[in-house]
């Protein structure tokens, strides 16, 4: 098995259980892969193997990812955005991380630091938190 670091380009193709995307390598060159769950919200790295399929050729079959995100902030309230949880849009993500900064993810997690952000109530600080929670769960793969 080999470790790869990418950046998401797009979806292909998604069903249930299966998914095909498109990736930008550090060298530049472009990828496809294949596997049970992609990481299309940030750069990853991706852990598997390349494979030659009989129709589309070279593909990198995903066995595991690791999700590299982002630390610079117009990138962080990039990928908040793209997670789609409810009450979170761009202007309270921006809140968020120019509230905290570097301790944006951290935040994320604690319904009361959330909840100290400008026009973020006790309720949906609590509905974002356990939203963000429950995608990170989801995301470790």
């Amino acid at each position: 098995m080999e470790t790869i670091r990418v950046s998401p380009v797009r979806l292909i193709y998604q069903s249930e259980g299966y998914g095909v995307a498109e990736y930008r390598m550090a060298d530049r060159s472009m990828i496809t892969a294949t596997g049970a769950r992609l990481p299309l919200s940030c750069d990853a790295k991706l852990t598997g193997e390349f494979v030659i399929h009989k129709v589309y050729g070279r593909q990198f079959k995903v066995a595991c990812y690791e999700e590299i995100l982002p630390d610079n902030p117009d990138e962080m309230i990039e990928y908040l955005t793209f997670l789609k949880i409810r009450h979170l849009g761009r202007v309270t993500a921006s809140r968020i991380v120019a509230q905290y900064g570097k301790q944006t993810y951290e935040a994320m997690e604690d319904e009361t630091k959330l909840a100290a952000v400008k026009g973020i109530s006790k309720k949906t600080a609590k509905e974002i938190a356990g939203a963000y929670l429950e995608k990170q769960d989801l995301q470790k793969y």
